[in-house]
């Protein structure tokens, strides 16, 4: 646990007094945080300008920077794809087309009309076909006539149809 609150005051993530608070009296790492402090102190009356922790704020300062610079970009992408499905959704609904009342009264009397011109041409094949039925008929008889078969001493005694 100790070893978890030395990384992460080493990286940037405790400021000194959070360090110095969640350490223990008599430790290891509060005399560090004492040592640490008497340095401090002693390169400030040297150095006024000094800041320790310089570097590190600048590596946040970074990622900060960085996350606001992706940030703007990826939202604009995540705004374009949508605006795309939202084309894409209302033109397949643009596309599916309700029909009026008169429109369906149109297409309803275009449908009997075709539905009639269909029966017209229909009866008018079937009495074609009729028509070739009678003239094939008397083939057929001739046909059946050809299978007839007649003795000739007695006629009408042995006829036979085969």
């Amino acid at each position: 646990m100790h070893k978890d609150k030395l990384e992460e005051f080493l990286n940037g993530e405790l400021n000194l007094e959070d360090f110095k608070e969640k350490t223990e009296n008599h430790s290891v790492e509060r005399d560090f945080v004492d040592s640490y402090e008497k340095l401090d102190e002693t390169t400030k009356e040297e150095i006024p300008d000094f800041n320790p922790f310089a570097k590190i704020e600048t590596e946040k300062k970074k990622r900060f920077v960085i996350v606001r610079r992706i940030l703007p970009y990826a939202a604009s992408i995540l705004l374009i794809v949508s605006l795309f499905i939202f084309y894409q959704n209302s033109r397949t609904l643009q596309s599916e087309k309700q029909f009026t009342a008169e429109e369906m009264v149109e297409i309803q009397k275009n449908t009997e009309l075709a539905l009639m011109h269909f029966s017209k041409e229909l009866n008018a094949c079937l009495a074609k076909f009729e028509d070739a039925k009678q003239i094939q008929q008397p083939v057929d008889e001739i046909k059946s006539l050809k299978n007839i078969k007649l003795e000739i001493n007695n006629p009408v005694k042995n006829f036979k149809i085969n």
